[in-house]
């Protein structure tokens, strides 16, 4: 159950009628997890927040009122969500520009752009990749019961079209609709490809040696992991989310 001042702050575009109305906002209340959500803003549209670093966002009900939601799932770059579009700005993150994840990433969302696992790649400029939204990121709260079967298929697509993510955890696994997605492909590279050198060596979930990734074994080390936590869950108390970091604003 999400708190009852959490319902205060965005009643209105939580309420059944305006959801309907709206399918990018029934899709992230369909798919989020309440324990993320550390922040909640009503303001005027003008002050919504595109600049720190993190995942929010947001939602506008008209010219005279905005809803910024904060995650606090950790991110290294700024990401925003359009609710009212259904759009992802990610920007691109300075610990990494040197390696070419911009280039990286928008050549691979061209090549799956039919594969039905990646959101549609919109646009870019040097600093910034927007994307279709494709939903929440994966957790025992979402979870699709048939996750190793779509897991499989995930697989099956990127073999298919001779793709190696790299870095599948689990902040790069997202749920929409009941259907998994990957994201970030910053870090992608065609199959059999020696990882080079330099490259980083914290990506993904699991790498057996230095110069390659496992993506099977990180897809399904991250989404075991999510499982357990969820049968865990279910043993234990109902699924609250935490007190919320900052009072809710009006």
């Amino acid at each position: 159950m999400l708190s009852k001042e959490f319902f205060d702050a965005i009643k209105r575009i939580a309420h059944p009628e305006h959801l309907r109305e709206h399918p990018h906002l029934r899709r992230f209340f369909s798919t989020f997890d309440p324990r993320l959500v550390v922040e909640a803003f009503a303001m005027h549209p003008r002050f919504l927040d595109f600049a720190q670093k993190g995942r929010r966002l947001h939602f506008t009900v008209d010219d005279e009122l905005g809803y910024e939601l904060v995650s606090g799932q950790w991110m290294e770059s700024v990401v925003r969500v359009d609710l009212n579009g259904g759009t992802v700005r990610k920007s691109i993150g300075p610990r990494y520009r040197d390696f070419g994840i911009r280039d990286r990433e928008i050549e691979w969302l061209q090549r799956l752009r039919d594969s039905g696992i990646v959101p549609k790649f919109i646009s870019a400029d040097s600093d910034h990749i927007v994307t279709q939204y494709v939903g929440e990121p994966v957790s025992e709260f979402n979870l699709p019961d048939d996750w190793p079967d779509q897991a499989e298929h995930l697989l099956d697509v990127l073999r298919a079209y001779g793709c190696t993510h790299n870095d599948i955890w689990v902040p790069n696994i997202v749920v929409a609709d009941g259907r998994l997605h990957l994201i970030d492909f910053a870090w992608a590279l065609p199959m059999g490809t020696a990882i080079p050198d330099e490259w980083p060596k914290e990506l993904g979930e699991y790498r057996p040696d230095t110069s390659t990734f496992d993506d099977r074994a990180s897809l399904f080390a991250a989404l075991e992991k999510i499982a357990n936590d969820a049968r865990a869950a279910s043993q234990g108390e109902e699924l609250r989310p935490p007190a919320l970091s900052a009072p809710l604003r009006q």
